[in-house]
């Protein structure tokens, strides 16, 4: 099994557990390699996982942090739709904005261009070109990332980001690979709330022959975190 599901009461017990988990895994990366690589999520559901990171007492050495993003859409960072832009309004102050922050620049004209100047960086920045964890989200039509149904970023195996076409939102999006997403030592992905419920089902219970790509997402070795509330879960 490629995933494991980690399923809690409430939707304050996940986000606990999240940030938790997120402090262990830095003092472990920070203690064994000097640097803790880290690609964030977008989307809405990570606001809380943010806030509850930006209300930890625990002390981290963060500008020994490097922090990239898993997905972003194509316009600039002050823009209301931009992940970077979100993560910024909980993680933008000290002692959090001591870490070497990449974001992508996904509103360039040669997306493709961006798209490898930021895998470079991470072959650059992160210890083996590898992150120490990758968080995801998961949305309604089984996408994460920017990884969706039926685009042509879900068959590259030879590049760690991609610019990606989403007909569904005719738009242009920057993503991590399917490749780069599993080698992460570790791989979260956070559901919360019942309109994941139908979703997180298809997941765990695949129907038919083709696996949504947040289906994809986690190897034998490293299987992918799902940290879900009873309401993402119930199904």
């Amino acid at each position: 099994m490629n995933r494991k599901l980690c399923l809690f009461e409430t939707e304050q017990e996940a986000i606990a557990f999240c940030t938790s988990h997120f402090l262990q895994e830095a003092k472990k990366a920070l203690l064994e390699r000097g640097t803790f690589a880290v690609a964030l999520s977008g989307g809405s559901t990570p606001k809380k996982f943010f806030q509850a990171l930006s209300d930890a007492k625990e002390t981290l050495d963060w500008s020994n942090i490097v922090l990239f993003w898993s997905d972003e859409r194509a316009v600039a960072p002050d823009h209301p739709d931009s992940n970077f832009g979100m993560a910024m309004h909980y993680l933008g102050k000290k002692p959090f904005n001591e870490a070497k922050m990449f974001r992508m620049e996904a509103e360039r004209t040669d997306a493709d261009a961006a798209a490898r100047e930021y895998e470079r960086l991470i072959h650059e920045r992160c210890p083996e070109g590898r992150f120490d964890i990758v968080y995801l989200g998961v949305g309604e039509d089984g996408h994460t990332a920017s990884l969706f149904p039926h685009t042509s970023a879900l068959t590259v195996r030879d590049r760690k980001v991609v610019a990606n076409y989403v007909e569904a939102k005719k738009s242009w999006r920057m993503t991590l690979t399917f490749p780069c997403i599993n080698e992460a030592r570790n791989i979260v992905v956070l559901a919360l709330g019942p309109s994941k419920a139908p979703i997180i089902k298809e997941i765990f219970n695949p129907v038919g022959k083709e696996l949504l790509p947040a289906a994809l997402v986690g190897t034998q070795e490293t299987p992918a975190l799902f940290i879900c509330d009873r309401a993402a879960a119930n199904e």
